[in-house]
């Protein structure tokens, strides 16, 4: 046993580890005080786990780190937040609730020989990170599996459109499940040339499970940016906001209110707040009503009233959707003489119209933005009386994890006030000018026929026109990447197209990739494809868009491209 002192609430702990061929339960090393393991390290072929326990939770928070051979490592212990830290660069960090260590003299145990050089000293002050300038952010994630953009709140204001998004580590597992969310943020002026900036709205106490999504507003000659916090002991939400005189660097005003009866508290979230027409401002808040007409279907946006951004009144409910979930990730606007509410349930935007601020609320033939993997996503204006979205497609295929890259989308306004939604122009690579075209055509002994057009590398832009003829009943391309085959099928007759793997039975067709409502499939028909490191971005005529992941992509892949056509005849042109 070694002694080692500490002389701080807020240490660091420098170390050294090195990797081990055979990996046990037993950790290498553990910092224990008064016999209790506080601190253990466990060392693999690759890479180490640190296992961190807090005096108020038995369960340890988990933090890991690559070994490449033997490293110095930083254990950054603030109280609400720990990192692990490699070569001067977060890898890792959490979210604890309680101390970890609590006096100043602690044992180290060594198991195998491998935690070297343990020694701590105070922790500085926090620095701010760097800003940094790039291009492209559509696809965006600042650590792609590590670090990864969750719910997106886009903001514009004086020429500048400012993409907030929930920072996320451990796909909403961190902090025991809490989520342990805090709100990140890049900036542009013309969507293409981008800069990142510091945490607009972090955690910075232990009892802060989660810095929930909000909304940004521009008032009184400051910038406001209004969230809930999901509490550590799972009590009642709060409500709060942050200021800021520069939209980037905000201040907490630590004053807070929660929602009361009849609204459900606990995850009372998302709070969206507006200037409205009659010269108040109003917060629209996710919620459930505690009783209800029909039993599961609860779920509603919440209303509060406030004449000082500060002091809020609770009135009836503004809007209750009648589906089995709650309305999240709220976004209200007007444009053009329509009002909008969009609002996510399972993740999946829907939106409403109306001529009137609150309605009555019409409800669309056709009320889903792009597909079912494009999660929450909100709006804001931008230049020209254009309006973008923001929103993010899971890491995981199936949708079923949190957080992923960011997808920005450009939203299209019809003459009677219904959406149509398309890919951002600026965010699109210029085409080469080369063109492919071949002419399928189906045969009563092969009604099936295909072409191959060549490869895809890791990232590409096609632009598909096709045109089918007479009664053409499928058409469309395949993307085949190593064993996998996938199939952008487009059924004229059916208003519909669909991205499934090969053969599938289309019984057994997954509605993540489908659009419904498409009409004049028949016709000449515009397919604008992005391609990126296994994402499949789709927009179809310029009017609806699907998003999802192909393949889990191993860089240097190549993706094979066929066109198709089956029981009828099909142009197709395909520019690069």
């Amino acid at each position: 046993m070694d002694i080692l002192k500490k002389e701080s609430n807020e240490w660091v702990l420098s170390f050294t580890a090195a990797p081990k061929q055979s990996p046990s339960d037993r950790p290498d090393g553990q910092i224990l005080e008064q016999g209790r393991g506080c601190i253990s390290f466990f060392c693999e072929e690759n890479m180490l786990r640190l296992e961190v326990k807090t005096y108020s939770k038995d369960e340890p928070l988990l933090l890991w780190a690559p070994l490449n051979g033997k490293e110095k490592l930083k254990l950054v212990w603030r109280g609400y937040r720990v990192e692990l830290i490699l070569n001067g660069e977060t890898v890792d960090e959490e979210w604890p609730i309680g101390d970890c260590l609590r006096g100043n003299e602690l044992m180290f145990r060594d198991e195998t020989g491998l935690i070297t050089e343990l020694a701590f000293t105070p922790a500085g002050p926090e620095t701010e990170e760097a800003s940094k300038t790039f291009t492209g952010a559509q696809f965006y994630a600042p650590k792609q599996g590590e670090y990864n953009v969750g719910d997106c709140m886009p903001f514009f204001h004086d020429g500048v459109y400012h993409a907030y998004f929930l920072k996320d580590r451990h796909s909403h597992q961190s902090k025991w499940r809490l989520g342990a969310h805090q709100f990140a943020h890049i900036s542009s002026k013309d969507l293409i040339h981008w800069e990142t900036h510091p945490l607009a709205v972090p955690i910075t106490h232990d009892w802060e499970g989660s810095i929930c999504t909000g909304s940004f507003l521009h008032a009184k000659g400051k910038f406001y940016a209004f969230y809930a916090v999901r509490m550590s002991d799972y009590t009642s939400a709060r409500l709060s906001w942050a200021t800021s005189d520069d939209g980037i660097h905000f201040t907490k005003s630590e004053r807070y209110f929660s929602l009361e009866y009849p609204y459900e508290t606990t995850s009372a979230r998302d709070p969206e707040v507006f200037l409205g027409e009659d010269g108040n401002y109003h917060m629209l808040v996710t919620t459930d009503l505690m009783e209800g007409a029909v039993e599961g279907r609860t779920g509603c946006l919440a209303h509060l009233i406030s004449s000082d951004l500060e002091n809020w009144e609770q009135l009836p409910p503004f809007y209750v959707p009648g589906y089995t979930d709650q309305p999240e990730c709220t976004d209200y606007f007007s444009w053009n003489g329509y009002y909008y509410l969009i609002f996510s349930n399972y993740g999946c935007a829907k939106y409403r119209y109306s001529k009137q601020p609150f309605g009555p609320w019409l409800k669309p033939e056709d009320e889903v933005l792009d597909g079912l993997l494009y999660r929450v996503p909100k709006t804001a204006a931008f230049t020209g009386n254009r309006r973008i979205a923001c929103g993010f497609l899971t890491l995981a295929k199936d949708g079923r994890s949190y957080a992923g890259n960011m997808i920005f989308r450009e939203l299209v306004q019809n003459e009677d006030g219904t959406l149509a939604i398309k890919q951002v122009p600026e965010m699109l690579s210029p085409l080469t000018g080369k063109t492919e075209r071949v002419t399928l055509k189906s045969e009563d002994t092969a009604p099936y026929q295909l072409a191959l057009m060549g490869e895809l590398g890791e990232e590409a832009h096609l632009c598909v026109t096709a045109k089918p003829s007479g009664r053409t009943a499928t058409y469309g391309l395949i993307f085949k990447a190593g064993k996998e085959s996938f199939e952008l099928r487009v059924e004229p007759f059916r208003d519909k197209v669909v991205i499934a793997p090969l053969n599938t039975n289309p019984f057994d067709e997954h509605e993540l990739r489908t659009i419904y409502n498409l009409p004049h499939l028949d016709q000449e028909t515009k397919l604008e494809l992005v391609w990126h490191h296994g994402i499949l971005d789709l927009c179809v005529n310029d009017r609806r868009t699907l998003i999802c992941r192909l393949t889990d992509w191993e860089e240097q892949q190549k993706i094979e491209l066929s066109c198709f056509v089956k029981d009828g005849e099909c142009d197709f042109s395909i520019a690069k």
